[in-house]
């Protein structure tokens, strides 16, 4: 069977046998199909997060599925950034475009965390976009880190033993953590409009 049908239909049992074990042909395989995600928005993320957790437990398949997809969003943004922009341009509004450049960490932060489009949309407009990489880079791995924590509870079950515990744990460091970088982006801010 081949690999786009063994995720279409997923079943974590055939793919285990395709790779025989082998965990880096697994992670290579679930790490390529996160960059077509990222790019194309072909495979639910659910789906994918589902998978890895399946495969690595909840745990790895959490970090991996984190992982896979700032990795996925950082090549589809230095795609788009080193010379796909005129192919992008005709699909992205402008004014989308600046909204973007007028927030950059925010604009990030928060589509990652309430994805109202596409992962592929979201990296491509950024990608055209004069957003700093540092900006996009911040935005992806908090709002990623938050989001697929909560898509990762589904899988694994809310009321699983001890998840509620790591739950609070996780949210608290993520808020300190949100709000540092926060404080930090908006000081920069106002120091580059003379305020």
């Amino acid at each position: 069977m081949e690999i786009p049908s063994l995720i279409l239909n997923f079943d974590p049992e055939q793919l285990l046998e395709l790779a025989q074990d082998n965990i880096p042909l697994l992670l290579l395989i679930t790490f390529l199909l996160m960059i077509v995600q990222n790019a194309f928005s072909v495979f639910p993320l659910l789906l994918l997060i589902t998978i890895n957790i399946s495969i690595f437990g909840s745990f790895y398949g959490y970090l991996w599925s984190w992982f896979s997809s700032v990795a996925g969003a950082a090549v589809t943004f230095f795609i788009v950034r080193n010379g796909l922009q005129v192919f992008s341009k005709k699909k992205i509004a402008r004014k989308l475009i600046k909204q973007i450049e007028n927030n950059e960490f925010y604009f990030v932060f928060l589509m990652r965390i309430f994805p109202l489009l596409p992962n592929s949309i979201i990296n491509i407009a950024v990608g055209m976009s004069a957003v700093k990489l540092k900006w996009f880079f911040y935005g992806t791995i908090l709002g990623n880190m938050i989001y697929i924590f909560i898509l990762t509870l589904i899988p694994i079950g809310l009321m699983s033993e001890g998840v509620g515990f790591y739950l609070i744990i996780m949210m608290i460091i993520l808020f300190v953590m949100g709000v540092i970088i926060w404080r930090r982006y908006n000081k920069k801010k106002k120091q580059s409009h003379g305020l």
